[in-house]
Order: C-alpha cells, then sequence, then structure tokens
C-alpha cells in the first residue's frame, strides 16, 4: 500500500483567491462611481472646466469692451473698436450689432454675451446655455452691476442702496455701492492739505 505523502509547499488556496477577487471587484465598484457618478471626478472637472472657459471669454470680453470705451475717449463703443479688441486679446470672437449694443459669440464654444454701448457685459440666455455671470433680477446701476453667481439667491429686502446681500445657503456676502466721486473728493483733500503743508 501506497501512504499519501503531505505536499508541504505553501500556496493560495482557492477561497482565498475567490475572496482577493471579491475585494478587488467591491474596490472596483467604488473607483468607477467616485469617477463617474453625478457628483463624480469626472463630470466636476467637467463643470469646472466649463466654468473656468466661461471666465476667460467673460474676462477677454471685458478687456475688450475696456479697451474700446478707452479707444472711444468716452463717446459710445463702436463695432469696428470692439472687434478689433476682440482680435488683439486672441478671443476667436465675432462681434455683431444688436440694436444699440453688440453680441459677442465665441465661435468655439458658442456662447454670447451681451455688450452695451456703455460697455455694461453679461452672458446671452441663448448661445451654450446658461451662466453663472448672469445678472438675473439684481438691481444694477450705470456704475454698478452686480452678479449671481450659481447656487446663489438674493436676500430679500436688500439692494444696492443698503447693501445687496447674497446667499449660498451657508455663506453669505454683501455688495455695497462705492461712490468713485467720494474716494476721489477724498485724495484731493489729501493732496490739498499736502500742498498746503509744503
Amino acid at each position: 500500500m501506497k501512504k499519501w505523502k503531505r505536499n508541504k509547499e505553501k500556496g493560495i488556496t482557492l477561497i482565498a483567491l475567490v475572496i482577493t477577487i471579491i475585494v478587488l471587484l467591491i474596490l472596483a465598484g467604488v473607483t468607477i462611481a467616485a469617477l463617474s457618478g453625478q457628483n463624480g471626478i469626472l463630470s466636476n472637472a467637467t463643470k469646472s472646466k466649463e466654468a473656468n472657459e466661461k471666465g476667460n471669454e467673460l474676462d477677454l470680453v471685458k478687456l475688450a469692451t475696456s479697451a474700446s470705451l478707452i479707444d472711444s475717449q468716452g463717446q459710445p463703443i463702436t463695432l469696428s473698436d470692439l472687434q478689433n479688441n476682440l482680435n488683439k486679446q486672441n478671443s476667436n470672437a465675432t462681434a455683431s450689432q444688436d440694436g444699440e449694443g453688440f453680441i459677442v459669440k465665441f465661435n468655439d464654444s458658442g456662447r454670447e454675451y451681451k455688450v452695451d454701448q456703455y460697455g455694461k457685459v453679461e452672458e446671452t440666455a441663448g448661445g451654450n446655455g446658461g451662466g453663472s455671470e448672469e445678472t438675473g433680477s439684481l438691481p444694477s446701476t450705470a456704475e454698478t452691476t452686480p452678479f449671481l453667481p450659481d447656487g446663489f439667491t438674493q436676500k430679500e429686502g436688500t439692494s444696492l442702496d443698503n447693501g445687496l446681500t447674497i446667499t449660498d445657503g451657508t455663506n453669505s456676502y454683501v455688495w455695497v455701492e462705492v461712490q468713485k466721486v467720494f474716494i476721489v473728493q477724498q485724495h484731493q483733500k489729501q493732496i490739498i492739505q499736502i500742498l498746503k503743508q509744503t
């Protein structure tokens, strides 16, 4: 009769292998959910990229508008000045007349921004979806144009006169219009005082 010898070599048992595979599958499921879920890394990255593009476009339009205001020396902006300044910014955007104002359309994204002849810039509802820089129903003046970021609401009873308050439910921010004339007058008083002392 033959005796069976026990193999003294150590190895992985089938149970250990199955447990390892199950753990790896669980980790893969959690990773895929973290990457591709509604609040996953990929969707947040896409939202961040879009918000960044909108911000860059809005900055380019504001820069071109400011340069056009300087070029026009206080007169209403002209279409040719606006388009020339957009071209200087390498913005790949086209300006077109829209009543007394202009529409600036970015060829890559399709987003549009409305510019009035005095330099006020806002994203239009047309183009490629709504925007985080829309003024919505927020009050504005010729000197001040507050914007309402995504996820924020205006607190009732607030205005530019008493401090416009917006909140995201956790944090609150107050937008106060500062009069430019007052600041200039203060600086003029300080300069006059310095000149009198010398």
